[in-house]
């Protein structure tokens, strides 16, 4: 906003989407320039016949290009499909750091949805393991809908062992989302597991950060793209999807 904003040479109007449609939808209506996350995009974007503003972007800029995966691929896709749509040029711009040791893989990696369910229960675990006071846990995942399922799969493991309550700081723990418009997220903030994602509405993402730094639940599940953004601590920090890491390399 500094450098395009209303008090610079290019006086342009600046929005940053925070995640909640309804004040998005709002915002977008007088914008010139529009900062998004992909998944907030992601989720702006699909009803885009509904929404003429999205279908008159001229100038589609993707940063950090080398965080590139499937939300950056559907948007992308998604922009030109639209562009083609309703006959409007659109010109689509990729911006990348260099990556060092880089290395092109093939497809010898392992699928990788079978590799987060296998890695459900090590995470169960561990939590149960290295933090068995109940002390407060962060778990980043690698996308925001494996962050729900995630936190689905810690708690049935907890059922499992006829132990519902076992995240659960607070006895009196109430459960009262200000929007309460997802089920999963009540029902896991019920066991004392909760988790945050950029789509997510902002009154339910503060709701649910009050309660893990209040110490009324003991588990948060984000996505790993919030990791620079959300300013909460713990004691234990796993971090799923990691394969291999190489000292001597790094």
């Amino acid at each position: 906003a500094a450098k395009f904003g209303p008090d610079s040479v290019f006086g342009l109007d600046v929005v940053r989407l925070t995640g909640d449609a309804t004040a998005d939808v709002k915002a977008i209506q007088s914008a010139q320039v529009v900062v998004a996350t992909p998944e907030q995009w992601d989720v702006l974007s699909r009803r885009w016949k509904k929404r003429a503003r999205i279908q008159h972007v001229q100038l589609f800029v993707l940063d950090q290009l080398q965080f590139v995966g499937p939300t950056i691929e559907i948007i992308a896709s998604r922009m030109r499909f639209i562009s083609s749509q309703v006959k409007s040029p659109i010109r689509i711009l990729g911006l990348s750091n260099s990556l060092a040791n880089a290395k092109v893989w093939g497809f010898d990696i392992n699928h990788f949805a079978s590799r987060m369910l296998a890695m459900a229960k090590p995470v169960y675990n561990t939590v149960c393991h290295q933090a068995p006071d109940k002390q407060p846990v962060i778990v980043f995942c690698p996308s925001s809908k494996q962050t729900q399922l995630s936190a689905i799969d810690l708690i049935t493991f907890a059922l499992a062992e006829n132990t519902p309550q076992k995240f659960v700081l607070d006895e009196s723990l109430q459960v009262a989302l200000p929007h309460d418009d997802d089920e999963a997220l009540s029902h896991t903030l019920s066991a004392g597991v909760g988790y945050v994602t950029e789509s997510m509405r902002r009154a339910n993402r503060e709701y649910v950060l009050d309660l893990f730094t209040s110490n009324k639940i003991q588990i948060l599940l984000l996505p790993h793209t919030l990791a620079w953004e959300l300013q909460v601590k713990a004691y234990l920090v796993v971090i799923m999807g990691t394969q291999s890491y190489d000292g001597k390399e790094h």
